[in-house]
């Protein structure tokens, strides 16, 4: 979570310093509008070159190389609008990016812990629980009403499976035996 509170501050700051520049250009404050969208160049830029830093070091060339061009342009042919315009696409953009990260870990993390950690066993004698890693291909599991299926297998007799967390899809699927 630390990590997306680093891009909203980013994201608030650069579209704060983009709209008070607007503000300013409005009121008929020139000056004051060029200073405030060239600090939010300046940032959008001293951003980009320690992403794009890292992505050189790592070896894994990204779209902050753009951004720091395009940055580095909107400052040497004068358009600091353009530049905080810039920064705000960049810090929305690594915003958005992290925060689906982050729903994605929480998701995969979710499900992870939803995962059975024993599974009950048909043997001669009758049904044993055992731990998931101890299952042999050659088992035979019985898996009961409500219940998460704890392995890949064939089904030995039909029934009605709850596959909303691998699908999405909300209903029960009926699936037949696969002998």
């Amino acid at each position: 979570m630390a990590g997306i509170s680093r891009y909203v501050l980013l994201f608030v700051s650069s579209t704060t310093l983009l709209t008070a520049g607007g503000v300013a250009w409005w009121l008929g404050l020139d000056g004051i509008a060029l200073v405030t969208w060239s600090l939010g160049t300046t940032l959008g830029l001293a951003v980009a070159v320690v992403w794009t830093g890292r992505a050189v070091r790592r070896r894994q060339p990204n779209v902050d190389l753009i951004a720091l061009l395009a940055l580095i342009g909107a400052l040497l042919v004068g358009e600091p609008f353009a530049g905080a315009m810039i920064t705000v696409m960049l810090a929305s953009g690594r915003l958005l990016e992290a925060r689906a990260a982050e729903r994605a870990r929480r998701d995969l993390s979710l499900l992870a812990e939803r995962a059975p950690r024993t599974a009950r066993r048909r043997t001669a004698g009758g049904v044993v629980e055992v731990a998931v890693d101890e299952i042999a291909v050659t088992d035979r599991l019985l898996v009961g009403a409500g219940e998460i299926v704890p392995v890949d297998g064939r089904l030995l007799s039909s029934g009605l499976l709850d596959e909303s967390a691998l699908t999405g899809e909300p209903m029960p699927v009926e699936r037949a035996a696969s002998h």
